[in-house]
């Protein structure tokens, strides 16, 4: 005679969303689109062993040690992205005083010559007897002039020089400026909740260290989706960083909830 059959509510595709709250916030917020995500538990375990018999066989096994690691990869590439990869802090912005001009000057330039003014948001160069588009680019985003061709004139091409204008970029335009492997890592709580269209649930580590795993991909030969690959140590906390309330020990790694 057959058993019967599990209900088809208990497949499923297994697809999540992700998102994170860091730590010191009091949300948090969607990490997008993703590639997978893993958690290996990590256990030692202490075996007692017979010691009245010729072989000796294992009676009981004990658990000395639990943690967990976690793992998953990210296919937007958000600002949030950037820092997690480049472990940087996403708090730290860029800040840039307006210039209503400043001068520069480079003497014997040659065609492919980039040169920076140590500036973004550079517009309006005025350079004395180069055309713009003609002689030299200016890449003003990244503060950047390029030479494409000299001026017939040999005492104008002897010197690039001139004057521009940096346009002000302030704290709440919110462009990211932060350092490489500056930090310990990007720390906070993480959620992954279910969206498939089996029996949803969550899952809530409260305290998750992410770090890049492996390769930073910067550019890529093929044409791919933005990836990036990382990792998390799951630490344990005794109570929920959102409410303060205290967490039964069962629950002070993380914890999964039905919704």
């Amino acid at each position: 005679m057959e058993y019967r059959e599990f209900p088809s509510s208990g497949l499923r595709m297994l697809r999540a969303q992700l998102s994170f709250m860091k730590q010191g916030t009091d949300r948090y917020r969607n990490l997008g689109d993703h590639d997978g995500i893993t958690v290996t538990p990590n256990l030692s375990e202490f075996k007692v062993k017979s010691n009245n018999t010729s072989v000796k066989r294992t009676r009981k096994t004990f658990l000395t040690e639990v943690d967990a690691e976690i793992k998953f990869a990210l296919k937007d590439g958000n600002k949030f992205m950037r820092a997690l990869m480049m472990m940087g802090d996403d708090e730290d912005v860029l800040e840039q005083a307006a210039e209503a001009t400043f001068s520069f000057s480079w003497a014997n330039p040659v065609v492919g010559d980039i040169l920076d003014t140590g500036r973004k948001s550079v517009t309006t160069p005025v350079v004395e007897g180069w055309t713009l588009n003609t002689h030299y680019r200016l890449h003003g985003a990244n503060g950047r002039f390029e030479v494409i061709a000299l001026p017939a004139d040999a005492e104008d091409a002897a010197t690039f020089g001139g004057t521009a204008k940096s346009e002000a970029i302030l704290a709440s335009a919110g462009k990211l400026y932060t350092g490489f492997l500056s930090t310990q890592g990007i720390r906070g709580a993480l959620q992954i909740e279910t969206v498939d269209e089996g029996e949803p649930f969550v899952v809530d580590l409260w305290d998750v260290e992410i770090r890049p795993d492996g390769d930073i991909v910067l550019s890529a030969t093929d044409d791919k989706e933005t990836v990036g690959s990382f990792k998390g140590s799951v630490y344990s906390v005794s109570v929920h960083p959102l409410t303060g309330a205290q967490l039964p020990e069962k629950h002070q790694l993380g914890r999964i909830t039905d919704l």
